[in-house]
């Protein structure tokens, strides 16, 4: 379910991608130094929008240095400063949170090929010591594993049954994100990052189911949208008004970002998701380079 969440670069301000950049190294940086090392191999660009969320309502100031690393020897590279930064420690932990759980689903799902089954169950065992010691030294991280598990339990249910409920299952999914963004936050911040997480989340789910649609079809596994709709190619016909149900998400989200304090990561979190979830939609619903929707004639 990851790999969608980006920003639409070109539209970044220099020293907003540049941030971007440090942001993403300062992540890496901090799951090798306070998860794992092994825990920078499930690292994708959708915690970079978490982090950014996190830096720009705790108000943290960017802190930058350049340092070589395991995946840049010969050049050095701008990156967060990730001691004593209390938001980039939190989101290392939440995704690794997020990532155990993502490789276990993957593992049982047979209709993925055999040796990337396998490099994910690899992958899964090297991580797993660092997950339990995290969830046992944090509490925030064990409430966070807990409420995890157990959405992730209620829509397994859900899905079993093959349900139609299209509202509900995005709704459960889009609380995983939801609960990633808002752990450990307090009064506004939490209800800023809590409802703009469950959007993205909502989002994000309907844009995998989209674009696994066929693979599920041929394989036979659940897919919300062919059972709500009939078939994939049903689906297809019913692209635009899927494209206008997760907009309404994306509005949403993109309203909530009135809500932050005013930092140098606002530009980012705006780009991402004012334009970058759109181009990202554009690419899945209508396979185009996001710019032009295809019409159904």
């Amino acid at each position: 379910m990851f790999g969608y969440i980006r920003p639409d670069q070109k539209n970044l301000l220099v020293k907003e991608l540049e941030l971007y950049k440090a942001v993403y190294c300062g992540l890496c940086n901090a799951l090798h130094k306070y998860v794992s090392p092994f825990m920078p191999l499930t690292l994708n660009y959708d915690f970079v929008l978490l982090a950014s969320l996190r830096l720009a309502l705790e108000r943290t100031p960017p802190r930058t240095e350049r340092k070589r690393c395991t995946a840049s020897p010969f050049k050095k590279k701008c990156r967060l400063c990730v001691s004593e930064c209390a938001p980039l420690i939190y989101t290392a932990q939440a995704s690794t949170v997020l990532s155990y759980y993502q490789l276990k689903d993957d593992i049982l799902d047979r209709d993925k090929p055999f040796f990337k089954r396998a490099l994910k169950k690899i992958i899964l065992i090297l991580i797993t010591p660092a997950f339990k010691k995290i969830c046992r030294e944090n509490s925030h991280i064990r409430g966070l594993s807990q409420k995890t598990r157990d959405n992730l339990s209620k829509l397994s249910a859900l899905e079993k049954t093959g349900s139609s409920d299209i509202d509900t299952l995005a709704d459960i999914s889009g609380q995983l994100l939801a609960d990633a963004a808002s752990t450990g936050l307090e009064g506004e911040n939490y209800e800023t990052a809590s409802q703009l997480g469950k959007n993205i989340g909502k989002w994000l789910y309907i844009i995998d189911a989209f674009d696994d649609m066929e693979k599920d079809s041929k394989s036979g596994a659940f897919n919300p949208l062919t059972v709500r709709f009939g078939s994939v190619e049903k689906v297809k016909q019913n692209a635009e008004a899927i494209d206008a149900v997760i907009s309404n998400y994306v509005y949403a989200a993109s309203q909530l970002t009135d809500n932050l304090p005013s930092t140098c990561y606002n530009g980012i979190i705006k780009n991402i998701i004012t334009e970058g979830l759109d181009i990202t939609a554009q690419k899945v619903l209508f396979k185009t380079n996001g710019k032009v929707k295809k019409t159904n004639d």
